[in-house]
């Protein structure tokens, strides 16, 4: 699913024009679109550095994350998030259908979170990958860190 038009008419952001990561039409503010579709892994973010430093070159007034994801790693997701901190215009998540675990912790570091009719959020926890595939259950005490770590970073972004 791509981020419809009407959405992007419904922000006030264009008139008339096909989204594109330049000017649509005099007056009309630059929105440049970076799709997460794909697990929260380390090749994704260089894609986001790589998107976010493109929407910057093009002056773009508003980044929209386009995002359906089942989640990923901790570590990519906080990398993810001091990436995006550095685009200097607006922030948007358009919830396309989902936003699980690291997905629904970027999407808590854009200012506004936007979601699709059947868009879904949440599922937020740390897990710890199982041998063989899957997940696998953290310590207690391992979990509680990792859960107030990522908490405080969510408050912290909110």
């Amino acid at each position: 699913m791509k981020i419809g038009l009407a959405f992007l008419l419904s922000l006030g952001l264009l008139h008339g024009a096909e989204p594109t990561p330049v000017a649509v039409a005099p007056g009309a503010k630059k929105v440049f679109v970076l799709p997460i579709r794909e697990m929260i892994s380390p090749p994704l973010a260089y894609l986001v550095r790589r998107g976010v430093k493109e929407a910057m070159e093009a002056n773009a007034d508003l980044l929209v994350i386009d995002m359906d994801t089942n989640g990923g790693y901790v570590s990519v997701t906080e990398e993810i998030i001091d990436i995006l901190d550095k685009f200097k215009g607006q922030t948007v998540t358009y919830v396309n259908r989902k936003a699980f675990s690291a997905g629904a912790y970027i999407s808590f570091a854009t200012q506004k979170i936007y979601m699709a009719p059947q868009g879904v959020i949440g599922a937020a926890a740390p897990v710890a990958a199982a041998p063989g595939g899957g997940t696998q259950p953290l310590p207690d005490t391992v979990e509680v860190k990792e859960a107030s770590a990522l908490s405080s970073l969510v408050r912290a972004n909110a």
